[in-house]
């Protein structure tokens, strides 16, 4: 459930970056509500890799970077051509389409949302380091937590306001592509994933506490944008995705998230089937969605003052994009090139078959908190 509200926000904050949306006031609000999507994916990516990894004693390192990152290189990889080729980067020259490819692959420049990618994969390729770390540290996981929640408020500080430090400009100024731009995102997935027996049901029982956190939260950083506005500041700036609020915005509404999808669990699971296909999927929807984006911002065209062109694109492109990357996605698992595209090992249910998926899901339902 977490990664499906991911994903969505993930669609919504580029929907409304694209083409003329970008500078309707509007478009700014609804980032400062969906910006949170990067940090809770990251979060969610630390949280899965300890819990599955963590808290073994021993760790096949081969194996595991064998593993994880031909599972992300190689869509990282496909998914940087394609998206040069719908660019049409000098495509009679070939030495200059392949400095241009090689360019795009050291920097993720191809397209916005590959950084994640490399995010990945320097949390991969520091995840031992990061395990072994983790058990020296962990007599004071809150403490530790607590610290790293302070220090990313204080970076994202620094990266909003006073991003020319002298030697760290280079960071402040472009930090998507670093790892230690979401180092509590990360840390926070460290240490609940050790805490997963205790931490649902806690969360469970303050879930009417945390809706009414994430409800204020959300009205606080509307006024927080509508100020910045009215001093002057450009939309593109109030609404930045690195600031100090974002980072209060992450925790709130990724605890009201958690605290929704356990509630949906001990609940049932309704429409379960649906659910769990969408976040299996939920990588191949990332990698593709900005190949479909584009078409349908296209059908929205605003000036600075069409805030009815940004609702009608939330209501109606954004449940498409949505769509049609998800359909992309289950189609291409059931293809050799699933891996490639999806960043998944081949499906091997049939098309018209989601059984085995079904069991997964029924067994978690069954599962006790």
């Amino acid at each position: 459930m977490m990664r499906v509200f991911v994903i969505g926000a993930v669609i919504a904050t580029h929907l409304a970056s694209a083409g003329s949306l970008y500078g309707v006031p509007i478009s700014g609000g609804v980032w400062m509500i969906s910006h949170v999507s990067r940090n809770l994916f990251i979060f969610l990516t630390a949280l899965v890799l300890m819990y599955n990894y963590g808290f073994r004693d021993k760790m096949d390192i081969k194996t595991f970077y064998l593993k994880r990152f031909g599972l992300v290189l190689i869509p990282y990889t496909v998914w940087t051509f394609i998206y040069q080729i719908k660019d049409g980067i000098k495509q009679t020259d070939f030495n200059a389409f392949a400095s241009v490819f090689i360019h795009n692959f050291l920097t993720a420049d191809a397209m916005y949302h590959l950084y994640f990618l490399v995010v990945s994969m320097q949390i991969y390729l520091l995840f031992p380091l990061l395990r072994y770390a983790y058990r020296k540290l962990k007599t004071s996981p809150w403490a530790l937590l607590g610290v790293s929640f302070a220090l990313q408020v204080v970076v994202t500080a620094f990266m909003q306001y006073v991003p020319n430090i002298p030697g760290l400009s280079w960071w402040l100024q472009h930090p998507d592509n670093f790892i230690m731009s979401y180092q509590f995102y990360i840390v926070a997935g460290v240490v609940i994933a050790e805490h997963m027996d205790t931490i649902p049901a806690a969360i469970l029982r303050l879930r009417k506490k945390i809706y009414a956190a994430a409800l204020s939260v959300a009205v606080i950083g509307l006024g927080v944008y509508i100020a910045q506005l009215a001093a002057g500041a450009e939309p593109s700036y109030a609404a930045a995705v690195f600031q100090p609020f974002v980072v209060v915005a992450s925790v709130a509404y990724g605890l009201a998230l958690l605290a929704f999808s356990l509630q949906w669990v001990k609940n049932g699971m309704r429409l379960g089937k649906t659910i769990a296909a969408v976040a299996e999927d939920s990588f191949g929807i990332y990698l593709s969605h900005a190949l479909f984006l584009t078409y349908f911002s296209d059908y929205f065209q605003a000036d600075a003052n069409d805030w009815y062109v940004v609702v009608a694109t939330m209501i109606i492109g954004l449940p498409a994009c949505y769509a049609v990357s998800f359909l992309f996605a289950e189609i291409a698992r059931r293809t050799w090139l699933s891996t490639a595209l999806t960043g998944r090992k081949m499906a091997k249910v049939p098309w018209a078959s989601l059984r085995n998926r079904w069991r997964r899901v029924a067994a978690i339902r069954r599962a006790p908190f």
